[in-house]
């Protein structure tokens, strides 16, 4: 078995477990996703080039992660590819959100000039 199967397996087993109500599902499936979920938020951000001057990497995963842990409350995703899709609209919305604040009207990006 590779380890990408016995990621998503053991993913799966935990999106079972939030669906029956488990209190702790939630903390193991966000510790468990941490590394990939860094990764595209990484992936995410680069399509964002000004805002890297701003905010970093880790920046936007730990505001994604509370998103995504408070939403993991209210929806439960029925496999992998659902959750992934539901942890990529948590770092979106964060994004927008950080671009919104920065290069806003009155954000301090769009008064600042960066050579």
């Amino acid at each position: 078995m590779s380890s990408d199967a016995g990621h998503t397996t053991q993913l799966h087993d935990w999106l079972r477990e939030l669906q029956q109500g488990k209190a702790d599902a939630r903390n193991k499936i966000i510790e468990h996703t941490c590394e990939r979920l860094r990764s595209l938020a990484s992936r995410m951000l680069r399509i964002y080039p000004k805002l890297r001057r701003w905010s970093e990497t880790d920046d936007i995963l730990q505001q994604s992660m509370m998103r995504l842990h408070r939403s993991l409350a209210d929806v439960y995703p029925d496999n992998a590819r659902q959750f992934y899709g539901l942890a990529a609209m948590q770092i979106r919305r964060e994004l927008i959100d950080l671009s919104r604040h920065y290069f806003g009207s009155l954000g301090l990006g769009s008064k600042h000039e960066t050579d």
